[in-house]
């Protein structure tokens, strides 16, 4: 009877493989033991893995980017509304864009186009990446994140970067200072971080936003084919 149930699970496992993830990268939990830091002569839980509640209740955030295996590892860049890394990051290999010798011309997103200022799941990096309930932070996320955290920068295992602490729940996310790729390549490495929202600069269908860590931690908008961290909340 053992060898029949452990054969099922063997056969479950394997269909799981076969129709999409049949588990998370990143596991679902709130209690955060890892790392006790001191900000500010606070103490805080610093998250290594899971999803991690910030004082604002579901969503909860992820502690590492899409991509990176640890806190303090890059992770993958990603276009705004693209879920593949590539090499290269312009305006002529954009995915929802094409060139003319005078102008770029969007082809999905925004007003005059198709009404939507928000990614569905189907262009979302971290939906696409990690399934389940995963997906890019929205403005709403944001601003409730700025409401109930403090950050400050701090280097984690040797990688530059800040970290985000709830006045709430006492619990921390370190964000690295992963930069951002551009048509020059890599810039900002070591000195500010970006990560893509999921809603769109709504009077320009270019641009898309991103929370960003330059002196302040604040909400920017940048062109969409510019490659940025994605950060995963977790919950809808």
């Amino acid at each position: 009877m053992k060898r029949l149930y452990l054969l099922f699970l063997i056969l479950l496992a394997g269909i799981g493989s076969i129709f999409g993830r049949s588990r998370i990268p990143q596991s679902v939990s709130t209690k955060v033991t890892d790392t006790i830091i001191v900000v500010d002569g606070t103490k805080y839980r610093l998250a290594l893995s899971g999803a991690v509640n910030m004082g604002t209740g579901r969503p909860y955030w992820a502690a590492c980017n899409v991509g990176a295996r640890s806190p303090e590892e890059y992770g993958v860049y990603f276009a705004w509304g693209e879920y593949n890394s590539k090499r290269d990051y312009t305006w002529d290999n954009y995915k929802y864009a094409y060139t003319t010798p005078t102008d770029i011309r969007i082809t999905k997103y925004g007003r005059g186009i198709d009404g939507r200022w928000t990614l569905t799941e189907d262009d979302d990096a971290a939906t696409q990446n990690w399934g389940g309930l995963w997906r890019m932070p929205n403005y709403g996320d944001l601003h409730r994140l700025f409401q109930t955290t403090i950050w400050d920068y701090f280097t984690l295992r040797g990688t530059e970067g800040v970290v985000i602490c709830s006045t709430k729940t006492k619990n921390a996310i370190f964000v690295p200072l992963a930069g951002a790729m551009t048509m020059d390549g890599l810039v900002g490495r070591d000195a500010d971080a970006y990560i893509w929202i999921s809603d769109m600069f709504y009077s320009g269908v270019i641009y898309g936003q991103a929370l960003v860590f330059t002196d302040c931690m604040t909400k920017k908008t940048y062109e969409r084919y510019f490659g940025f961290s994605v950060r995963p909340v977790y919950g809808k």
